[in-house]
């Protein structure tokens, strides 16, 4: 986790406080003076959907919520020493069954992250030292669920779950200072991180859908520890290249096998200041991944988390290979208009094997090696994006439209990467009817998403469509059937949202009320494949029909809050 915040911005004149409330949250963020040289800035949210009822939600209201926590305290020591602290605290939690869908569950989840960072400056030349800390823990236990609600009847449930992955980082770097705030023209650092992971649950599932594949128990930590140098130079008026490379390493002082080296090189070229042309090529590694989702998933973005796994043995670190070739140009009226194209290259994934066919509860990792269904595999995207945006006037506006195709190649087979979207438009429009009223619309499309069809088994033995009984069961049963993957795709997003704002003054104290209308065309826009079922009839005879299922999407919703400002 990097975290990032920006500096208070209190000043002498005291607090600034600004506070927002909706219908699905509040929100609140301060900004205070600390003595004469420093000031700290907290922000903090509060989810309030568990206390909405809607027409899905049976006999409970949603039994989630959220709540974060951000801050951070700036202090000058001095002239030239500088301190800042910073720190984040998320949590989610499940409160209750959610009808339909799960049963019998309760837990949490989320991060907390610290970060503090003493700067000097001195003859111009900045020298920092950085200790920072991230962890993300979720934990699941089982309670009694009322058996008697109807609601609760296909419901799935979970199992015992505590997964754990925490970093520890401690860094050095030291610059130059750039002259006029431009970019510092060299740096050197060095780095130590930690990283640790433990898991305690059910063995992670790729498919949709709850399955029992097993239980798994894993642990490991793995420091490493890293250099890294980086120059900028001017060749020419128009013309500036920067340049850097980072080597990682296991070991301290030792030069083996594990070393990795991580070059990058941008160039910029800018014939006139309203047109600026860029090209960059660099390497990254990441010697963590995850893998799929561990305990349970309700929909994108609902669960308690995903089984992580350090590279070691025969376990891969990620690596990526990024091109980027880029401009952007200042036309009249204000529009800024762009156009990219990139390429990368990421090899080291563990994905399911490619290979169509019945599904064992197979781990995905044994130790230090991959399961019997897990494979090593090799992802390339490549793509293009063109986009127009008017910045500043009585009316603001943005058009973007992009191109990827991605590929994952797994076992010398072929096949669309699940996270591509082969086209994506982006529209957004801002009007001021007046000084104090803006009205706005946001419309958003893409492609459908692949997706690798896989259904459970919900059929007599002697359909055909069942597993042979092969004495293999009571080792790795089977679970279900998989197509090819990526082999089919979801129905295009299509989405339009508006919106409206009055800001103005009470008593001297700013405020603001609005209004916003999401998916006002009432769409049905599936957020997720969920599996499919086969209706097999009970006396065995075929074929059997199959039917997708799909999260889903957000209905038509409107939604009215204010905040104010003091």
């Amino acid at each position: 986790m990097e975290l990032k915040s920006r500096p208070a911005t209190a000043s002498s004149d005291g607090a600034s406080v600004t506070g927002q409330l909706s219908l699905l949250g509040g929100r609140i963020a301060v900004d205070h003076p600390v003595g004469r040289a420093g000031a700290v800035t907290v922000s903090a949210r509060r989810s309030l959907i568990e206390g909405l009822a809607g027409p899905d939600v049976g006999e409970d209201r949603i039994p989630y919520r959220f709540t974060d926590v951000a801050g951070r305290w700036d202090h000058a020591v001095s002239d030239e020493v500088h301190l800042t602290v910073s720190g984040l605290y998320t949590r989610d939690r499940l409160l209750g069954d959610v009808p339909n869908k799960l049963k019998g569950a309760r837990g949490g989840w989320g991060n907390r992250g610290i970060r503090g960072t003493l700067e000097t400056v001195r003859r111009g030349v900045r020298t920092s030292m950085t200790w920072g800390r991230a962890v993300f823990d979720s934990e699941i236990d089982l309670v009694p669920f009322d058996a008697g609600r109807k609601d609760l009847t296909d419901a799935g449930t979970a199992a015992v779950t505590w997964n754990r992955i925490e970093s520890d980082v401690v860094e050095v770097t030291v610059s130059g200072v750039g002259r006029g705030g431009a970019p510092s023209p060299w740096a050197v650092g060095g780095r130590r991180t930690s990283t640790g992971v433990e898991y305690r649950g059910p063995a992670p599932w790729p498919y949709p859908g709850s399955a029992n594949a097993g239980r798994v128990e894993q642990g490991s930590e793995v420091a490493r520890y890293a250099v890294w140098g980086s120059v900028r130079e001017r060749l020419a008026p128009t013309v500036e290249v920067s340049a850097g490379l980072s080597l990682e390493t296991r070991g301290v002082l030792t030069i083996d096998d594990d070393l990795t080296a991580a070059p990058r090189v941008t160039v910029a070229w800018t014939p006139d200041p309203d047109l600026r042309v860029t090209a960059g090529a660099g390497r990254h590694h990441q010697y963590e991944q995850a893998l799929a989702p561990a305990g349970f998933v309700l929909g994108p973005g609902l669960g308690p988390g995903h089984l992580w796994v350090s590279a070691r043995g025969r376990v891969p670190a990620l690596r990526s290979d990024v091109l980027v070739v880029g401009a952007e140009r200042w036309l009249s009226g204000g529009w800024l208009v762009s156009a990219n194209t990139f390429l990368r290259a990421t090899t080291g994934r563990l994905t399911p094997r490619p290979d169509s066919g019945y599904v064992r509860a197979d781990p995905p990792v044994q130790g230090a090696e991959t399961g019997e269904g897990w494979a090593v595999g090799r992802t390339t995207a490549v793509g293009g994006e063109l986009s127009a945006r008017r910045l500043a006037g009585r009316w603001t506006g943005s058009v973007a439209y992009s191109f990827t195709r991605a590929r994952m190649r797994t076992e010398g087979r072929t096949y669309p990467a699940p996270g591509e979207r082969a086209h994506v438009l982006d529209v957004t429009a801002r009007v001021g009817l007046t000084k104090a009223t803006r009205v706005g619309a946001v419309l958003t499309a893409s492609s459908g998403a692949p997706y690798t069809r896989f259904y459970a088994f919900r059929c007599p033995e002697q359909n055909w469509y069942c597993p042979v009984a092969d004495g293999q069961e009571t080792i790795a049963p089977v679970l279900g059937f998989v197509e090819e993957p990526g082999a089919q795709r979801t129905r295009p997003y299509f989405a339009l949202d508006l919106n409206a704002e009055r800001a103005g003054r009470v008593f001297g104290v700013p405020y603001g009320v609005y209004v916003q209308l999401r998916n006002v065309l009432g769409r049905d826009n599936p957020s997720a494949y969920l599996g499919s079922i086969l209706d097999c009839a009970d006396d065995g005879s075929g074929p059997c029909p199959l039917t997708d299922r799909f999260e889903e999407g957000l209905p038509f919703l409107p939604l009215v809050g204010v905040w104010i400002r003091m």
